[in-house]
């Protein structure tokens, strides 16, 4: 994306590709808005990286006010496990002191006629159900609801893993064994590159409304290994004599007492066994053996299975986040 001049939008405010200098303001106004999630720079800067490594599209843009403050922006980017080279995930965020003057529809504007320029076809973005003026923002626009997926957490310090139990020795006694991946790259070298072929094998079989495309392997490596929230042995793999047949991992953000859970799958032949609990224990053991407060984590509706499991464990649900997505006029762009 180059944009030398930038894009004159109300308020005499200027919409412009951003720099790497706009960065800290830019986790400002995201941390201003979700609170709840917050960021640091690392941790942005290496998704953004991520993105680059797997060879996907990373458009930022922000809109300064007259005085050349940044009061907003726009992240655009292709979606690493649902890849299409013309669909696109699309955030437009205002800082709360300078909302309804138009500047989230000048981001949006700017960087709609971006991606339509970069052969766009389709933008998906999201709201969580309690911003009725995001939802109100994206239909307005032309975006429809796609999916809903439910945020649930669960407190640590009060789960008691007694009432359980029989599921860990149901496991054992299939013949599995709840491994981690720290300890398994110290056993096997080809460890890593077997649990990637796992986790792209149990990733494409939850429900989604768009099919599911393998992640590269450096990709997997940069948010497994190397990324600032990974937690190699937090990483749970279900051994079955030499085969991983189930996984289930966590994530630490730098800030706050709680850790995210990632993907829980077990392939097919496996199921019905204990496994996914079994696995999902071992992360809960995890996080209070180290002392955090709680585990979150997010569920598509339609993945019945896991958010009965989450339920049974006494995950409680949160408000959902929602899907939305609309669909571009290929003329747009010429």
């Amino acid at each position: 994306m180059r944009d030398t001049v930038g894009h004159r939008s109300p308020a005499h405010t200027v919409v412009r590709e951003a720099r790497d200098t706009d960065e800290a303001r830019i986790l400002e106004i995201g941390n201003a808005l979700f609170p709840d999630y917050p960021e640091t720079l690392d941790e942005f800067r290496e998704f953004r990286a991520r993105l680059q490594e797997g060879g996907y599209a990373s458009i930022l843009a922000v809109a300064e006010n007259p005085t050349g403050e940044v009061i907003g922006y726009s992240h655009a980017h292709h979606m690493a496990g649902q890849f299409d080279p013309a669909r696109y995930r699309m955030g437009v965020y205002t800082d709360p002191d300078w909302q309804g003057q138009g500047i989230g529809s000048a981001l949006y504007t700017y960087v709609r006629g971006v991606l339509t320029t970069r052969g766009a076809l389709v933008i998906e973005s999201f709201a969580r159900e309690t911003m009725p003026e995001a939802i109100r923002f994206l239909v307005r626009r032309g975006f429809r609801e796609t999916m809903r997926t439910w945020e649930v957490r669960l407190d640590l310090g009060r789960f008691d893993p007694s009432p359980f139990a029989h599921y860990l020795d149901r496991a054992r006694g299939e013949g599995i064994t709840i491994v981690t991946l720290e300890d398994e790259l110290r056993r096997d070298p080809g460890a890593l590159r077997r649990a990637y072929e796992l986790h792209n094998a149990v990733v494409a079989d939850i429900p989604m409304p768009v099919p599911y495309t393998p992640i590269p392997f450096e990709v997997y490596v940069r948010s497994t290994i190397e990324s600032p929230r990974a937690l190699p042995d937090a990483y749970f793999l279900a051994l079955a004599g030499d085969d991983y047949v189930g996984e289930a991992n966590l994530q630490r953000p730098a800030h706050g007492t709680h850790l995210y859970h990632g993907v829980t799958g077990v392939l097919p032949a496996h199921r019905g066994r204990g496994v996914a609990v079994a696995l999902k224990l071992a992360t809960i053991a995890y996080g209070q053996r180290h002392g955090y407060s709680e585990i979150r984590t997010w569920n598509e509706m339609h993945n019945t299975g896991m958010l009965a499991i989450n339920e049974r464990l006494g995950f409680t649900r949160q408000p959902a986040w929602i899907t939305f997505e609309a669909a571009l006029d290929p003329g747009e762009a010429l």
